[in-house]
């Protein structure tokens, strides 16, 4: 069975380390574990780099440590417009 693919933005990998936010945090957790796998993933390069500007170096290194496995899709000239 092909897998349908899914698109992740920033805010998907920001709510997993989401001490602010703590039931949502948990919700992403559990959704990471036991759905994400269910889905062929694909995020943007953008996103990426969202992740690569974090402020906090220990969260910054978690995020992409979580985002590191997942297919990155290039900026087009197509998508910048």
């Amino acid at each position: 069975m092909i897998k349908q693919k899914l698109y992740l933005d920033t805010s998907v990998p920001s709510r997993y380390h989401d001490d602010k936010r703590p039931e949502e945090k948990r919700v992403t957790q559990l959704w990471w574990k036991n759905e994400l796998p269910k889905y062929e993933v694909v995020l943007s390069a953008v996103t990426v780099e969202e992740v690569q500007k974090t402020g906090d170096s220990d969260i910054r290194n978690k995020l992409l440590e979580l985002i590191n496995d997942i297919k990155a899709l290039p900026v087009t000239q197509s998508v910048r417009r």
